[in-house]
């Protein structure tokens, strides 16, 4: 607030109101399951890292480049991997 301005500021908790870019959310964005963020290892190599969400449940991942990847072969450009102490979450079906 200046001190010309004697609108009060709601509190945080207050209902606020739906800006246009909420209501220009796409049906993409809507079905989100994760997020990830461009990391680099200690070797210099980048690759992706961070969570999905799918029924309720998180996991971490990683996806790195392959680097053993046949050109004359179908073989995938990136992989995903998950943390050994993810696993669990894994083997009761959930992914």
């Amino acid at each position: 607030m200046t001190p010309n301005d004697t609108t009060p500021t709601p509190p945080a908790s207050a209902p606020t109101e739906v800006t246009k870019e909420q209501k220009q959310r796409s049906p993409m964005h809507e079905r989100r399951c994760g997020a990830l963020w461009l990391d680099t290892s200690n070797k210099g190599e980048k690759y992706l890292n961070g969570k999905i969400t799918i029924k309720g449940v998180s996991c971490r991942i990683f996806i790195f480049k392959n680097t053993k990847k046949d050109p004359s072969k179908q073989h995938p450009d990136y992989e995903i991997f998950v943390p050994e102490e993810e696993v669990d979450k894994l083997s009761d079906g959930i992914l």
